[in-house]
């Protein structure tokens, strides 16, 4: 019950009631009976963390849930924890950690025939070979990203993979193929009418940003 009302106060952006729910869940579900409904309030405070910056605390928790998702083998949910741990250290550049633990979920998401996480974990790996310069490499993973996106029509994903390829393109000095890269990213990015990342005009904004800096690049301005 503690679960649920914290999924609903989560829902309205009553993040401190939420949190509240969740712990008081945590306390009341330590016994092995208990364990699914556990590991629920573990990764639902995992998620709240994250999105509040909190990030020794998420990891705790998505520590603790991973714990109990490998004892009861929980395929589903270990994969998402996997990955979302993979995103956390890649924020935190431990990129060595973070291909670890995308590579973990990857596996589990083509286990289960999950093209949409593979699609997304494909291209955060390619990241993480562009922050260890590894940068054909890192081609390799955005593109295919991009191609598993767009064989299932997502469109955001797409122009994800496509800004990622463009800050690539940047890194290695080939700023004419950056900007078309953007220009892609920018073009999917205004048919996408919602979003499941975050706010689509700071998207936009960041991809707008390197487009113009280095659009000045490629014509050797000054």
């Amino acid at each position: 019950m503690h679960n649920l009302i914290g999924k609903i106060y989560t829902n309205i952006n009553q993040i401190d009631k939420a949190v509240a729910e969740f712990k008081t869940a945590e306390i009341l579900l330590l016994n092995p009976d208990n364990k699914s409904s556990l590991l629920t309030s573990y990764m639902s405070l995992g998620n709240i963390y994250i999105q509040r910056d909190m990030l020794p605390e998420a990891m705790d928790n998505y520590n603790n849930a991973i714990l109990i998702a490998q004892k009861t083998n929980d395929s589903s949910r270990l994969s998402n924890l996997y990955n979302n741990l993979g995103i956390l250290n890649l924020y935190l550049k431990n990129n060595e950690k973070a291909l670890e633990l995308y590579s973990k979920a990857l596996f589990l998401f083509e286990k289960n025939h999950d093209t949409l996480n593979i699609a997304g974990t494909t291209t955060n790996i390619g990241s993480i070979y562009m922050n260890l310069e590894n940068y054909e490499i890192a081609k390799s993973y955005c593109s295919q990203g991009y191609e598993l996106f767009k064989s299932i029509k997502m469109k955001e994903g797409e122009a994800h993979a496509l800004l990622k390829l463009g800050l690539l393109e940047i890194r290695r000095d080939r700023f004419e193929d950056a900007v078309d890269y953007l220009n892609q990213s920018i073009q999917k990015q205004v048919d996408v009418e919602t979003t499941y990342s975050g706010n689509k005009s700071i998207f936009i904004a960041e991809t707008l940003i390197n487009r113009a800096f280095h659009t000045c690049n490629s014509l050797n301005f000054t």
